[in-house]
């Protein structure tokens, strides 16, 4: 087999980036579309070997290229589950995991579903809201933070909002940066805006005795922490994720 090597000899590819800039004689902005080729460019340093004429684009790439395996593991083995639906887009369904892909668990009779968009999850989750709870009250509604429930009150809310600052957001990870919503990721130009928002909105939306879950950045966890503690709650404490890092901000209402 060739051409597994031979990409990994420094002298070839140095030969190769004087080639390229011999005969680069004016800008280009060239666009690579794959998650894939992303990853091997910044990992190797391809782009700083470049003339800097040349500018290398990130392109959309697609979700397939930028998915750890443990993410993927963790979604066949849910959807493996009796009684559950399990949404995606189509092109996730065939990216192998440890132990097979969603289409392999699909063929074995889970229950996996191709949407287009969350939008399109939220409407399977409304046509068998019945089904996981038959004559109860479950509802979905859509919007920003607590404006579609104005007025009412809950004993848990849970978010995992952005929390990402302003900064902070050129320095991420190309396979997050590029592929990720700029609205799902920076929170603000300190990276605690939503979290200020929902300290402040569970103030009057938790009742007596709830609790409030957020995912909070490690970094900043202790500070989100005396945000919840400046909006008048008392019972605040920060929990770690599985890595031991401080990761979840739980906080209770009091009951009087």
């Amino acid at each position: 087999m060739k051409f597994i090597d031979e990409y990994r000899d420094a002298r070839a590819a140095r030969k190769l980036a004087a080639a390229i800039a011999r005969v680069t004689t004016r800008p280009w902005n060239i666009m690579e579309v794959c998650g894939g080729q992303t990853h091997a460019i910044v990992k190797f340093g391809i782009d700083e070997l470049l003339p800097p004429q040349i500018t290398l684009v990130h392109g959309p790439g697609c979700p397939v290229c930028v998915t750890p395996v443990e993410l993927i593991d963790k979604a066949v083995e849910i959807a493996a589950l009796p009684e559950v639906i399990f949404c995606s887009f189509g092109d996730m369904l065939r990216v192998p995991g440890t132990h097979g892909d969603l289409l392999s668990a699909k063929a074995r009779g889970a229950d996996v579903r191709v949407v287009y968009s969350p939008l399109d999850a939220l409407a399977v989750a409304r046509a068998n809201a019945g089904w996981v709870r038959p004559g109860g009250i479950l509802e979905f509604r859509v919007g920003d933070l607590f404006d579609p429930v104005a007025g009412e009150r809950f004993d848990v809310i849970v978010s995992n909002p952005p929390y990402i600052a302003e900064p902070e957001y050129a320095t991420l990870d190309p396979s997050v940066r590029d592929f990720e919503p700029r609205q799902a990721l920076v929170s603000g130009p300190d990276g605690l805006a939503h979290t200020r928002a929902i300290l402040e909105g569970a103030r009057h939306h938790l009742a007596p005795g709830g609790l409030l879950a957020l995912e909070v950045d490690s970094r900043r966890a202790e500070q989100s922490a005396g945000l919840a503690r400046v909006a008048g709650f008392q019972n605040v404490r920060v929990e770690p994720d599985v890595f031991e890092r401080p990761r979840f901000l739980l906080v209770r209402k009091d009951r009087a």
